[in-house]
């Protein structure tokens, strides 16, 4: 795969996503983004052999 061009201005991205068929609005977070910090740091804090 090779690139052939880097479309940098917010209009022409929009523009660019429209004709391909793609959303062009900001997705929503998910609801259990806040949740990923406390497992990460309850996975770290673990005892070896617990994992």
């Amino acid at each position: 795969m090779k690139r052939v061009a880097m479309v940098t201005e917010p209009r022409n991205i929009a523009r660019f996503l429209s004709a391909l068929g793609e959303p062009t609005d900001v997705p929503a977070r998910s609801p259990n983004a806040h949740v990923a910090p406390a497992v990460l740091e309850e996975h770290r804090s673990a005892p070896q052999g617990a994992r």
